[in-house]
């Protein structure tokens, strides 16, 4: 009886097998440029990672504010229509 048992979890083993194979490889490709760039600079892959981290979010956050920031002082004011809002708008 546990001879069959074994014998059906190793054929869906066997059956997963490629699935696992091919994510793996997949996983393999995407780490491979952050991999490259570890191995010229000399540094473990999780390090790599952490520095990138550690720099380009708060760069990104900062550029973000900085283009928000400048795209409200290039905008002209609210007010500065003397018509009045439905003229304005609709063209009356």
């Amino acid at each position: 009886m546990s001879g069959s048992r074994e014998a059906g979890t190793f054929a869906a083993l066997q059956a997963e097998r490629p699935t696992v194979t091919a994510k793996g490889r997949q996983v393999e490709t995407e780490a491979a440029p952050i991999r490259y760039v570890a191995a010229i600079l000399g540094v473990a892959d999780e390090w790599l990672i952490a520095l990138m981290v550690l720099c380009c979010d708060p760069l990104a956050i900062a550029l973000t504010a900085a283009a928000n920031a400048g795209a409200a002082l290039s905008a002209p004011p609210l007010s500065a229509s003397k018509e009045p809002l439905s003229t304005a708008r609709y063209g009356r």
